[in-house]
């Protein structure tokens, strides 16, 4: 939820993020793109499905694979 907690370290060490972003902020100017956005954890859970779902090819770079 915090992109500044959570976002921005996870990213710069390579691990695969997906934000939890309630409020619909904007990633910050030259801050790291998150892997995937979804308003809610509900979201989280079907864009986790979808990317499972895919196969390894895409679950792999994500490291779910």
């Amino acid at each position: 939820q915090s992109y500044f907690h959570d976002i921005r370290p996870a990213t710069r060490v390579g691990i695969a993020t997906v934000w939890v972003h309630r409020l619909s902020e904007p990633v910050p100017p030259g801050g790291p793109v998150p892997t995937a956005e979804v308003p809610d954890l509900d979201s989280a859970v079907d864009w986790l499905e979808q990317v499972l779902d895919a196969g390894p090819a895409a679950a792999s770079p994500l490291g779910l694979g």
